[in-house]
């Protein structure tokens, strides 16, 4: 099975029309589903890609993501470029005749890291900047405005469990006013909770349509799906009382996955 990353449908579309004339089986992967990565030996990917209107590289990621698993995948590119500076690019002007020998050829993920035939952006670059922030000021980073916002929520749900029967609102005026007496945190501010969640959904809204060709963009999108579902309690000035918990439960699992990516791949990230 060959499986083939080709956002662009009439391209896909004539890529397995030609290949399937020939006898091979084809399979485009979906970007909004997990990856069986046991199930890929050989992944052809387009390159460079159209991602949110800006040119980016992907196969950095996916190396390292094949790397990790227990069979022996071969990445091969493929594209509109004429003069292919790597072996393993796979010309549309001229398509092999023998698919499985061409990709034979090629040398498993584990053994070499492609690198891309287009002078073009890898994406890692920006998936360092999403966590690490910009000219690595790590306050910028989503992981830090993340954990600014779940500090808070965290300090306000400890004081809600042990409220002894104070209203909620008045509790939270109180929370507001003196959760830190360092500096302004009440809504007005933009040093503020809801200013700093305000300010890592944007964040994030810039971020997130980048990834949606990587090993983990199925990941994000559940990450998409809880931040979403935060956005009520936040929407109402922190009042939702009923909202307060399922909030705090959602920023800890958006937490837990992304640090998880950032693991997963941080040694990939440019060295200091």
């Amino acid at each position: 099975m060959f499986h083939f990353i080709c956002p662009n449908d009439k391209l896909w579309l004539l890529i397995r029309r030609y290949f399937g004339q020939k006898g091979y089986i084809l399979s485009r992967l979906p970007s909004d589903q997990p990856v069986d990565p046991g199930g890929i030996s050989y992944l052809f990917i387009y390159t460079p890609l159209n991602l949110a209107g800006h040119i980016f590289t992907v196969e950095t990621l996916w190396s390292h993501f094949l790397k990790q698993q227990p069979v022996d995948a071969r990445i091969i590119l493929f594209g509109f470029s004429k003069a292919p500076s790597a072996p393993h690019y796979m010309g549309l002007f001229n398509l092999p005749e023998n698919l499985e020998s061409f990709a034979n050829s090629i040398e498993p993920v584990k053994s070499v890291l492609p690198s891309a035939p287009l002078q073009s952006y890898d994406l890692i670059f920006k998936l360092y900047r999403f966590f690490k922030g910009h000219d690595d000021k790590a306050a910028d980073s989503i992981i830090a405005g993340l954990e600014t916002i779940r500090s808070r929520m965290q300090s306000l749900f400890l004081h809600y469990q042990n409220r002894q029967g104070q209203p909620y609102l008045e509790l939270l005026e109180n929370i507001l006013n003196f959760m830190d007496l360092e500096e302004d945190i009440r809504p007005v501010s933009p040093t503020s909770p809801i200013a700093i969640w305000e300010n890592f959904k944007n964040r994030w809204d810039h971020y997130f349509p980048l990834f949606e060709w990587t090993p983990f963009y199925p990941e994000l999108q559940t990450v998409n799906q809880l931040i979403n579902r935060c956005f009520p309690f936040f929407q109402s000035g922190w009042k939702a009382e009923t909202e307060l918990t399922p909030t705090v439960n959602h920023l800890n699992q958006i937490h837990s996955t992304l640090q998880q990516i950032e693991d997963d791949y941080a040694g990939l990230f440019p060295k200091k």
